[in-house]
């Protein structure tokens, strides 16, 4: 791959919310390779700490309503916003899918937690990165709900949520983004 492809991909990501959404399926097979790229994130002594559980066509029916349940009960009747309930509920809706990316501790806790957590954090990168390449709108949320969400996607003990991402083709539009000088972060020691 070439240098320029590669800083073209990393530098144009964005997140794309589901109002940026075109109203067509992902196929079973790009979502497969999308995840199959997020598992080639390293991982120290191959732990693989990751499970995917994807959402799609009636599921995010299912998804919609508990996030929906889950902002009405946790947010006190002062806080409580019908306008941002129903931004909740429509969400998913909007998706063509969603895929919530658990974290599932490595067998006989080989490695630290913070290794297997930075292994997660290095398979959501590369989730973002292959779906910014296809053309695939997506963004991650890290609302309390997932922390759940054990409750519909059926977890394993000791498995947890740790982010939920809402997937669909991008309208054409463009996404700016900047970031500060880089070089204003990095010391050099000789």
């Amino acid at each position: 791959m070439e240098r320029k492809i590669i800083d073209e991909i990393i530098r144009n990501r964005r997140s794309v919310f589901p109002e940026m959404y075109e109203d067509r399926e992902i196929d079973d097979e790009t979502i497969l390779n999308i995840i199959e790229n997020a598992t080639w994130a390293p991982n120290h002594k191959l732990t693989e700490p990751w499970h995917f559980v994807v959402f799609k066509k009636n599921s995010l029916e299912k998804l919609s309503n508990f996030l929906g349940k889950h902002y009405k009960e946790s947010t006190p009747e002062e806080k409580f916003s019908e306008m941002k309930y129903k931004k909740i509920l429509s969400k998913p809706l909007k998706s063509a899918c969603m895929v919530a990316v658990c974290y599932r501790k490595g067998p006989q806790n080989r490695v630290p937690e913070q290794e297997e957590l930075l292994a997660m954090g290095a398979a959501i990168e590369n989730f973002w990165l292959t779906c910014s390449a296809y053309g695939i709108g997506c963004y991650l949320s890290t609302t309390s709900a997932i922390n759940h969400i054990g409750e519909l996607a059926d977890l394993q003990e000791g498995e947890r949520c740790v982010g939920l991402f809402y997937m669909g083709w991008r309208k054409p539009c463009e996404l700016t983004g900047t970031r500060s000088d880089y070089r204003q972060k990095i010391s050099w020691i000789s």
